[in-house]
């Protein structure tokens, strides 16, 4: 490959990525910001759980489970970003080694 076709190339590499980065950043913030509005769920031991009512408790253990989901999908996301920064460096170093 030469170095114009690696220079274009790591123009449109850089391009597509921070426009990922910009879309990866805002939702997050938007993940965050629910995180922070939801109540807290607390649960001490195996106790409280057993003396709920099966409808509640079948309600704590929906809300556990969709902290858990969010928090996955949130550090999933995370780690997209940090690859897709830094893939953003490398076709920065790329570029700048072409040109």
């Amino acid at each position: 490959m030469q170095d114009d076709d690696v220079a274009a190339y790591a123009k449109e590499a850089i391009e597509t990525l921070e426009a990922e980065k910009k879309v990866l950043q805002t939702q997050l913030v938007e993940l965050d910001r629910i995180e922070d509005q939801q109540p807290d769920v607390q649960v001490c031991g195996s106790d409280p759980l057993t003396s709920l009512e099966p409808a509640q408790r079948a309600s704590v253990m929906d809300a556990l489970y969709e902290r858990e989901y969010q928090n996955a999908h949130r550090s999933g996301m995370r780690q997209r970003l940090a690859f897709v920064e830094a893939e953003i460096a490398h076709w920065r170093n790329r570029q700048d080694s072409a040109g």
